[in-house]
């Protein structure tokens, strides 16, 4: 059925099981790489899955943003950004120590203390600035 969705994305909408109707839909998200598809799951919890997967996979945040669990929005904004290095993903979270630990990581994997004046509390920005003057050093025993 997945095959046949993919060049016939209404296809999913005759499978009668719930189930096997949002893996359709799924499978016709991820090969078309069109996360419209992941809003005609039924389930939420899967449908937040399905969203934050392909945001992962194709470093999308507009993706995370239509996940509606909070953490789960919010975990999908910190892989993106993580991975894509773009401190302004952080700054969409909803919950402060979720956009904190995502300014440290970004800060950290570009060595850009800068980065760690967007946090808006200083302990914790002390922290950033002492995470990325440790990995300098690290780098610099390692190689």
């Amino acid at each position: 059925m997945i095959a046949i969705a993919e060049t016939e994305p209404d296809a999913c909408g005759s499978v009668e099981d719930v189930g096997w109707k949002d893996v359709c839909h799924k499978g016709v998200a991820n090969a078309t790489n069109n996360s419209v598809f992941c809003g005609n799951v039924l389930n939420p919890a899967v449908s937040d899955k399905y969203y934050s997967s392909l945001a992962l996979r194709l470093n999308n945040p507009a993706d995370c943003a239509r996940v509606g669990e909070t953490n789960a929005r919010d975990r999908c904004f910190l892989a993106v950004a993580s991975a894509m290095g773009d401190p302004d993903i952080c700054s969409r979270m909803t919950v402060k120590q979720f956009g904190w630990t995502c300014f440290i990581r970004v800060a950290v994997s570009l060595n850009d203390d800068g980065i760690c004046d967007l946090i808006d509390t200083k302990p914790v920005r002390d922290i950033c600035t002492g995470n990325i003057q440790n990995a300098s050093a690290e780098k610099s025993l390692a190689g």
